[in-house]
């Protein structure tokens, strides 16, 4: 169990998932809704709902580029994404809790989730066309 900031970087491993339609590294976008975690009320997790995912291809949103690739990534929100944001989700809700920073200068680290005996050569858990 990993306990970080509020606002910490959370890092999904391409050994993890990538993204659904082009394989790219996924990031988590925000996390924008919290619960009391139930072990320990001091604690935050992330929401069944709360995790939100991006691809790291998304070019920049004043790019002549960004709604070819938003309308090519997100034409199926529910059927291409929602089901690695669940898979992601709940691992996030497995493996990490948060607290909240006591100081604003903080700076949040990066939080890797990780899988307990996954090997660093294992292909993608959650991968394009899952």
């Amino acid at each position: 169990m990993q306990i970080v900031p509020i606002g910490s970087e959370i890092d999904i491993p391409e050994r993890i998932a990538v993204c659904p339609i082009c394989g790219a590294k996924l990031i988590v976008e925000s996390i924008d809704e919290w619960e009391e975690s139930e072990d320990d009320d001091q604690f935050w997790i992330v929401s069944e709902t709360g995790l939100h995912l991006t691809c790291s291809s998304s070019p920049s949103l004043d790019s002549d580029n960004w709604d070819a690739w938003f309308n090519w990534h997100f034409s199926m929100p529910y059927v291409d994404w929602l089901p690695i944001e669940m898979r992601v989700t709940q691992m996030v809700r497995e493996r990490v809790r948060f607290v909240e920073a006591r100081e604003a200068s903080c700076n949040p680290p990066v939080v890797s989730i990780e899988l307990p005996g996954v090997p660093d050569c294992q292909p993608a858990l959650f991968d394009a066309g899952d």
